[in-house]
């Protein structure tokens, strides 16, 4: 490590933020983070929700004339819409728990950000496959637009928690505030989705989950925030990102204010 990153990681670790600093920095991270989510979706979310053949086994996608001899490996499978993603993560989540640079940090955040939208498909096709509702995957009637227009209602949602943080002091001090906050937030676009695109169900169970999801790890991160390092920051929005990361502390390589090398 050069001397140049050396200075760059000890400062990074010592500057001790505010709660209200570490909300900002939060804040900006995570609504980058789901910005780019969205982005993926607009280009590839159509392509990534056209998957049509068999769950269990997408290499009868190979007897398809004209298919894969000609677009391989960019015809649509199930393993590339679900289990590289959720391999992607868990290696994500390995390299980041290993890794105490914060600018490897910042790459492996960027990392998560660009697999969530595929992993979110490959999860909104499995369960499009088996349950007898929408088993027909051929009607699938979300977009790569709906996608995209989804993630940046996250995106919304974080720059809301934080202005929310910013007027209510004690807005996370309560998991229940933060639950509350995405209840309402959840019924407004849910509201708006579902009259533009007609897509109630798939806008309030994604809205519903990944709202109370973001607002309550992003809770418990504060809870320990207090006297916490600018790295600190970078870690919690890092596991945010990531589904697979936010299952695991991250204790044993960063804490609040130091980091354990």
């Amino acid at each position: 490590m050069t001397a140049k990153n050396q200075q760059y990681n000890k400062d990074m670790t010592r500057e001790i933020l505010t709660p209200k600093q570490f909300n900002k920095s939060m804040a900006g991270r995570l609504s980058w983070g789901y910005i780019l989510c969205a982005i993926v979706s607009l280009f590839f979310g159509s392509w990534m929700l056209s998957y049509t053949g068999d769950a269990y086994k997408p290499e009868s996608l190979i007897g398809a004339p004209g298919l894969m001899q000609e677009w391989f490996p960019f015809a649509i499978t199930f393993d590339s819409i679900f289990f590289i993603p959720l391999l992607l993560a868990i290696v994500c989540y390995m390299a980041m728990y290993f890794t105490a640079d914060p600018k490897a940090q910042t790459v492996i955040f960027h990392i998560c950000a660009l697999n969530l939208s595929p992993l979110l498909a490959g999860i909104y096709v499995f369960i499009s496959i088996f349950t007898p509702i929408n088993g027909d995957v051929e009607n699938i009637s979300v977009s790569g637009i709906h996608m995209g227009i989804f993630w940046l209602m996250i995106a919304a949602y974080v720059i809301v928690l934080y202005l929310l943080a910013e007027k209510v002091d004690a807005f996370f001090s309560k998991a229940r505030y933060v639950a509350a906050a995405s209840v309402i937030y959840t019924a407004v676009m849910t509201v708006l989705a579902g009259v533009l695109t007609g897509l109630w169900t798939p806008a309030f169970i994604g809205l519903l989950l990944l709202t109370l999801f973001v607002g309550l790890n992003w809770f418990h991160a504060y809870q320990r925030a207090e006297g916490a390092s600018r790295y600190y920051a970078v870690t919690e929005s890092c596991r945010i990102m990531n589904l697979f990361g936010t299952a695991f502390d991250m204790k044993g390589k960063t804490a609040p204010s130091f980091v354990i090398r």
